[in-house]
């Protein structure tokens, strides 16, 4: 089994804190996302595009977009409580459904 890379260990925090917007409120499929590290800014995010700096200048999937993509997911799946990030073992955290 694959380790998680730190992009997605910090995406996955990203859900874990609420910083991603649950549906999109921008314009098309993009969503909000709040910075990790510059307090009060946010980031117009989608699946495949960021307005993050890692993103813009430096071309890659960022932290920001694997978020959206989680969030996505967990949104079609309805309601789920997400854990804390497990990263000692390398696995995703768990999701469970509420009943």
């Amino acid at each position: 089994m694959q380790s998680l890379t730190d992009r997605q260990i910090k995406a996955v925090q990203l859900i874990v804190d609420g910083a991603v917007q649950s549906a999109p409120k921008v314009e098309g499929s993009y969503r909000l996302v709040k910075s990790q590290s510059a307090e009060g800014a946010s980031y117009v995010t989608s699946s495949y595009d960021c307005s993050c700096p890692d993103h813009t200048y430096r071309g890659h999937t960022c932290k920001h977009m694997i978020a959206v993509r989680l969030q996505a997911v967990l949104d079609a799946s309805g309601s789920v409580d997400v854990q804390a990030p497990h990263t000692t073992n390398g696995r995703m955290p768990v999701a469970e459904r509420e009943e």
